[in-house]
């Protein structure tokens, strides 16, 4: 059988954004689609407004339990030379990790950093991977971003303190979007049966026991916003 993928697409099409970016989910409704974000968005990879752990207000939820694919959560904010991105995190269940990418228009992944299932912060600093923190689950945390897209380099910030100084992107580019994505990178080569297999000329193959829900991985996300200037 072949896979059934339904798009939404809102209208009018937006490909760039304007001004600051301020996301406020519990206005949004509960089980909707989070306003303005593109997602990826499997049947065991859902993505949706929800209720905050403690059930006090209406967050953004990406939940992972798929054992062979992954969630993701993109939003566009204005390019800008310099950009300050911040929102608050709350890691439920992480059993493999999540990815925080800052990219390019066209997807080039100039800020690369992932929390690992063991609560590891790891960022690249040019093509170096350097553990720079430990992330803590079932508490929110409050994570910025500080973007100099003419230098090429950023900063990141854990609740006010600083785990990445002066960090060289891990690719060049102009950032304008930021990646949450419950999995890792896939895409290096040019297809999908390339990845998979290793030829392009070579189909891919079924991945084992497809109808087992791997261990479910729980994020939470408010208070979303994205200064630029």
């Amino acid at each position: 059988k072949e896979d059934i993928w339904i798009s939404r697409i809102p209208v009018s099409v937006q490909g760039e954004v304007s001004g600051p970016v301020a996301d406020d989910f519990d206005q949004m409704e509960l089980g909707s689609t989070p306003t303005y974000w593109n997602i990826y968005s499997p049947k065991w990879c859902p993505i949706e407004i929800g209720r905050s752990p403690d059930g006090d207000e209406n967050v953004l939820v990406i939940n992972d339990y798929d054992p062979h694919d992954y969630a993701k959560a993109v939003r566009v904010f204005q390019k800008a030379e310099r950009s300050s991105i911040c929102f608050h995190l709350y890691v439920e269940a992480n059993p493999e990790q999540l990815a925080i990418e800052v990219v390019s228009a066209n997807g080039t992944r100039c800020v690369q950093a992932r929390i690992e299932k063991d609560g590891s912060l790891m960022a690249k600093n040019g093509r170096s991977s350097t553990h720079t923190s430990v992330v803590p689950s079932g508490q929110w945390i409050q994570v910025e971003i500080d973007i100099d897209a003419p230098k090429q380099c950023y900063e990141m910030r854990i609740d006010g303190t600083t785990v990445a100084e002066n960090h060289a992107f891990a690719a060049e580019g102009q950032p304008e979007r930021i990646i949450f994505r419950t999995g890792a990178y896939r895409l290096y080569d040019d297809t999908v049966q390339k990845y998979k297999s290793g030829d392009a000329h070579i189909p891919g193959w079924d991945e084992p026991e497809p109808d087992e829900m791997a261990p479910k991985a729980t994020f939470y996300i408010k208070s979303f916003g994205v200064s630029g200037m």
